[in-house]
């Protein structure tokens, strides 16, 4: 039997293995498809809730806090509503008084948060079978007793009006807007008596299809002055969200694990302002791991979190969109706004780099150690709270916007990443001999690694800029 020459065995090994191009492509294949599937997924949990709220009532209800209901309008049932009050729910109480007295300046946030208020309770000016479509679990209440239906994030059992006590016999269905956080009466002469002006009782109405006419008829509420509008926000399935919350994890390792790759193979051929962070990024694969694993890790934490707190998750939601809507961030609302995407991009990139990426992340972290790690680690856990899929529709937004999570976020990291490299580089120069080599090293890295962070950071704010206009206008 013949063996191969050298040279033969030389050629037989080189066809064995891949080229460095076929390489590359399969080490970008897999992350790649890992953000599609996750995308996938976060379509297909939008998709199915669409056609499971297409049947539900009462989806587009709108509650209408205190007024007279609009005369062009058929099917409006007028109400009576007031707040539990705040001392029977002893322990939001005591968190309330705790804010207080932690933050004597703080009144304004606990009335944007709605800290000091209870549950709703109307009584609703409607034959009590209205309800049956509505029902989740329980039975209807019996009008003239004291007896009510709880909305989904409703939790009492009982509940006390004027010292009177009244029982929870079923459940609404938590698909129906506006009655989420409500407990809702048969109107009947015997409990009216609860529902005076005294009491604190306001006078208003609902709307089943309210939501639906307010996008179609612009000429719905043009007799009302100034309403306050409770609805349009409703939970998903807990299987629902469960799917977006697994897309969303797909895209963000994915997304990691690609743009980590990109970096580390375009090393060599990138601008040398560039250089030194990426030869870190090469250099230190466990300290990346490390730092992606920190801040996802806490960022998915508190998205589970909420799934237990859905009344926190959405008064900090409402919070937040308080700040973009007049508050410090509303220059960021007033450009998306407008519909001008370089604007919109613009003012996004300004916040997320020169306020939290440079200001308040790598400055302090030059004083004060791991600084904007920290930093980071709490903005990560907020946003993933306030970004948890938990609410109707949700998903649907996700299907584009998990790519500006991805792209956005892993900005952030970097800038984090060296956070962690600078006190590293210094610890080293002071425990050896090249102190003032490992300090012009890390504020090499320092300076790379933030001019690295603004390009991936401007690149997200246009594509975030872009979407939202396009796909989901502000005007």
């Amino acid at each position: 039997m013949l063996s191969p020459s050298p040279e033969t065995q030389g050629t037989a090994a080189n066809a064995a293995q891949p080229a460095p191009a076929e390489a590359r492509v399969k080490r970008l294949s897999r992350p790649i498809a890992a953000v599609l599937v996750g995308v996938a997924l976060i379509g297909v949990a939008a998709l199915a809730e669409t056609i499971l709220l297409r049947n539900q009532a009462w989806k587009d209800a709108l509650l209408v806090l205190d007024g007279s209901p609009p005369a062009n309008a058929e099917g409006i049932i007028p109400i009576s509503l007031r707040r539990i009050p705040l001392e029977l729910s002893p322990r939001v109480q005591a968190v309330v008084e705790r804010v207080r007295a932690a933050f004597p300046d703080a009144k304004e946030d606990i009335d944007r948060l709605q800290l000091d208020k209870g549950e709703r309770v109307i009584l609703m000016s409607a034959p009590v079978d209205t309800l049956t479509p509505l029902l989740a679990s329980g039975r209807l209440p019996v009008p003239g007793k004291r007896e009510a239906l709880a909305g989904d994030l409703a939790s009492r059992s009982t509940f006390d009006l004027d010292g009177a006590s009244f029982s929870v016999v079923g459940r609404l269905q938590r698909g129906v807007a506006g009655l989420a956080y409500a407990y809702v009466i048969p109107e009947d002469p015997a409990v009216q008596q609860h529902f005076t002006a005294e009491s604190g009782a306001t006078e208003g109405w609902i709307d089943p299809e309210g939501f639906k006419r307010l996008k179609e008829d612009e000429t719905y509420l043009e007799d009302q002055e100034s309403p306050k509008l409770v609805g349009g926000i409703t939970r998903s399935p807990p299987w629902v969200a469960s799917l977006v919350v697994a897309g969303l994890f797909l895209v963000a390792c994915g997304g990691s694990v690609l743009q980590v790759r990109l970096l580390r193979h375009s090393a060599a051929r990138a601008p040398g302002f560039l250089r030194a962070v990426l030869r870190e990024i090469i250099e230190r694969p466990a300290l990346v791991i490390f730092v992606h694993a920190a801040l996802y890790g806490v960022f998915f934490l508190m998205m589970l979190v909420a799934f237990q707190y859905p009344v926190a998750n959405i008064r900090a939601t409402s919070l937040v969109r308080d700040e973009f809507a007049k508050g410090e961030l509303s220059y960021i609302g007033n450009a998306y706004a407008s519909g001008d995407i370089f604007l919109a991009a613009a003012a996004t990139f300004f916040h997320n780099y020169v306020y939290a990426t440079l200001l308040f992340a790598l400055a302090p972290s030059l004083i004060v150690p791991f600084a904007g790690l920290i930093k980071n680690l709490l903005s990560f856990a907020s946003v993933g709270f306030v970004m948890a899929p938990i609410w109707a529709e949700s998903g649907a937004k996700l299907v584009y916007h998990s790519i500006t999570m991805a792209l956005e976020m892993e900005g952030y990291i970097i800038a984090s990443f060296v956070v962690v490299v600078w006190p590293l580089r210094i610890f080293k120069g002071v425990t050896g001999s090249a102190f003032l080599d490992q300090l012009a090293q890390g504020l090499r890295i320092v300076v790379s690694g933030a001019l690295l962070a603004g390009i991936m950071l401007a690149i997200a704010a246009l594509y975030e800029a872009t979407t939202l206009i396009i796909l989901n206008p502000w005007t």
